[in-house]
């Protein structure tokens, strides 16, 4: 198909193309194997690219084009594409997400879909069986061990701030009600809280 072309003149276009598009899920291996197929044929195409991502790889823009393209670029990064650099611009944008609680979805979608590979986070129901049937679980971590712990350490310091977070929530929710039932018992209306 495009192997007889020469597209040397649009590398950057094509790169800006695979970034600003608004994938679906079931578009992520394909692109993967698009971006693989061109950067063996151009040697400039893979910084281009990066290039790209890392303008394209903000929440801010649109959060359901950021879930797709975080996906994309995560197995763009397992597939060997991007090198060391696609690990950092990953790691970056895994710590923005991990400093604002309001992300919980973005970040446990990627450790549903990637933690394994990033972190070594295994579920629980995995590990139950594997120690039931004596049979050890497959590691499929591909990143450097140091990056393997640091994404683990990430990880496990959100998930305890998170819990603490909710805490805070839950005890401020129970301080609400049982201010706005002694209102109710006092005046005998409220209009703050509605009960069921």
């Amino acid at each position: 198909m495009f192997l007889a072309l020469n597209l040397t003149k649009y590398i950057t276009e094509i790169a800006s193309a695979l970034t600003e598009a608004r994938l679906k899920t079931s578009d992520i291996v394909a692109v993967c194997e698009l971006s693989s197929a061109i950067h063996r044929l151009y040697s400039e195409f893979e910084p281009a690219l990066l290039d790209c991502w890392k303008k394209c790889l903000n929440l801010k823009t649109d959060e359901a084009k950021f879930r797709v393209d975080l996906c994309v670029f995560s197995e763009c990064v397992l597939s060997g594409l991007f090198g060391t650099k696609g690990l950092q611009l990953l790691g970056s944008v895994l710590m923005g997400l991990v400093s604002d609680n309001s992300n919980a979805p973005h970040i446990l979608r990627f450790c549903r879909g990637f933690g394994d590979e990033f972190a070594g986070l295994v579920p629980r129901e995995i590990i139950e069986a594997s120690e039931k049937t004596n049979i050890p679980v497959f590691n499929k971590t591909v990143i450097p061990i140091e990056k393997h712990k640091a994404a683990r350490t990430l990880f496990t310091d959100y998930y305890e701030s998170f819990c603490k977070h909710l805490l805070r929530c839950h005890e401020d929710v129970q301080k609400f009600e049982k201010h706005s039932r002694s209102i109710l018992q006092t005046k005998g209306n409220n209009n703050n809280f509605v009960f069921d």
